[in-house]
């Protein structure tokens, strides 16, 4: 006696874009079913999954330089073609300039997480940095145009265009021009703190009182 199993095979075709939509050209992604590991995708090579897959869980992650990109779950039971999953990467733009307006080329900015650089990018002619993030808070941004160098926070949600105005040094520097700043504003707080509340009015001397002599 003959015992005949079948098995439900499905088509599964999904390509993997950047948070805008256009192809991510570069991490992994990672093809689970049923909890069990079935592919691992170079996207620089390949950023398009095409696989005959068994009736089950299906799951893709992403990975973007070792952080969690993306994630995408579904239950197969008919072929799934043309779908499109959203990665949380998305381009981020620095338009650096100098005080007077013009392009600053050759500035490089790093890019830091709790895990460590995760991008570094220069500025063209154009004084442009391009780089991609994943989505999150708090990122730390070191920038630095020649001897100088700028620290601050950077946060990704969607795709980002931002514009840096680099400070105008004097003639004394870059590192004596805070510290002059600072005098000045101990100066100024200093003699805010001096000035008189409202109009007071002059001080009066107290009147003496004539006092009738003893007879």
């Amino acid at each position: 006696m003959k015992v005949a199993i079948t098995c439900s095979v499905h088509s599964f075709e999904a390509g993997i874009l950047r948070g805008d939509g256009k192809p991510l050209e570069e991490g992994l992604a990672m093809l689970y079913v049923n909890n069990m590991l079935l592919e691992t995708y170079n996207l620089a090579e390949k950023n398009k999954i095409l696989e005959r897959l068994p009736e089950g869980d299906v799951r893709v992650e992403i990975k973007y330089r070792g952080r969690n990109a993306g994630l995408f779950n579904t239950y197969l039971e008919k072929s799934m073609l043309g779908l499109t999953i959203y990665s949380t990467i998305y381009p981020v733009e620095i338009l650096v300039r100098n005080p007077d307006g013009r392009a600053v080329g050759g500035a490089s900015l790093i890019v830091e997480d709790e895990m460590g650089v995760i991008a570094e990018a220069v500025s063209g002619a154009d004084g442009t940095i391009r780089l991609l993030l994943p989505a999150a808070e708090n990122y730390n941004a070191i920038l630095k145009i020649g001897n100088e160098t700028y620290g601050f926070r950077l946060t990704v949600e969607k795709s980002k265009s931002l514009s840096f105005l680099r400070p105008a040094p004097y003639k004394m520097g870059f590192e004596m021009t805070i510290v002059a700043s600072a005098i000045n504003l101990m100066i100024s707080g200093y003699a805010i703190s001096r000035l008189p509340r409202g109009r007071q009015q002059p001080r009066r001397e107290p009147r003496r009182v004539r006092r009738a002599p003893r007879i």
